[in-house]
């Protein structure tokens, strides 16, 4: 009786288990040959000057030395269900888990070592990867988030390293934090210069989650209605801006009423000549109001302010600085 040919097939030495001959095949080594399992040692410092200071670990410093770093990705079997016809078991899948952030976002969970995976769960299998493949595959999977030692106490567990920071991690790009980003400042100037009732803003880290704190100063005066419109107007333009759309992974908006009018002296925005724009900022019936004026040059604009100053008493800044003196010269 003739044998089936098995060349190439599971149990023969000439391939592999899927079938695939040997032949012409190039295999790589492997990258992490003789790993230990241990922290790679771009991350200890990182983590340890978190130990140190008792404080949350620095993500932008975290973000510099995971390019190039080992990192373990767990890998779980789940149930493939059973054979309808014969009702067998059809065996296991092998899948990488998923975290759910309190938003409702999808996140990948990686470790730092074996002993914190199997520490998280001992059934896992440790998979190690690159830190930037890791990035990759989260972003390819739908995934916005990347959590570092989840179920680690203390500052250096349950790093979350937001969506921007991922992507760039992903993209091989150095990573700033939004409150930083020069980019994102400007849009949010852009977006606050925008709305009546705003004379100033401001970014900084965010407080209780959120990743960025957008800090606007608005007129005194305004009544709750207009304070709401300030910060929806803001929020709005905020929303439509793609840089901080791209940038910012979250973000919150703080309103702070100044003490009285303000008059605020900068250059004019448009227009072929450079002029300068001198505005009062007010409150009027619960509202805002931005009474706007110009001079061909800055000590024009400062004489103009002087002359408000005298008439409304209102504070004047210039740009985002107060000016205790002011020249009070007639034009």
């Amino acid at each position: 009786m003739d044998l089936p040919n098995t060349s190439g097939r599971h149990g023969d030495a000439h391939g592999d288990s899927a079938g695939t001959p040997w032949a012409g095949r190039t295999l790589t080594n492997n990258p992490f040959a003789g790993d230990d399992g241990g922290l790679a040692p771009a991350l200890a410092a990182v983590l340890d000057a978190a130990r140190a200071s008792g404080e949350p670990v620095d993500v932008e410093a975290l973000l510099a030395a995971l390019p190039g770093a080992r990192l373990f990705v767990p890998v779980t079997a789940v149930s493939a269900g059973t054979d309808e016809a014969t009702g067998g078991d059809l065996g296991a899948d092998m899948a990488i888990p998923t975290l759910r952030s309190p938003d409702g976002r999808d996140a990948l969970p990686v470790f730092t070592s074996v002993a914190a995976l199997t520490a998280w769960s001992a059934k896992a299998r440790p998979v190690p990867v690159e830190a930037r493949r890791a990035a990759v595959s989260a972003v390819q999977e739908g995934q916005q988030l990347l959590v570092l030692d989840p179920g680690v106490r203390g500052p250096t567990g349950s790093v979350v390293v937001p969506r921007p920071a991922l992507w760039a991690l992903a993209q091989g790009e150095p990573w700033t934090p939004s409150w930083r980003d020069p980019s994102v400042a400007a849009g949010v100037r852009a977006a606050a210069e925008t709305v009546t009732g705003v004379v100033r803003s401001s970014c900084e880290p965010g407080r209780g989650g959120a990743e960025l704190r957008v800090v606007l100063d608005v007129v005194a005066g305004l009544d709750a209605a207009g304070l709401a419109d300030v910060t929806t107007g803001v929020a709005r333009l905020l929303g439509e801006d793609a840089v901080v759309s791209r940038r910012v992974d979250s973000l919150e908006l703080f309103a702070q009423q100044l003490p009285g009018a303000v008059v605020t002296v900068g250059r004019a925005s448009g227009g072929v000549m450079h002029r300068w724009e001198v505005v009062l900022h007010h409150a009027q019936d619960g509202g805002a109001v931005r009474t706007p004026t110009s001079a061909a040059t800055r000590s024009g604009a400062l004489r103009v302010a002087a002359r408000l100053r005298r008439s409304t008493g209102a504070q004047v800044l210039d740009g985002t600085r107060a000016l205790e003196a002011v020249p009070d010269r007639r034009s």
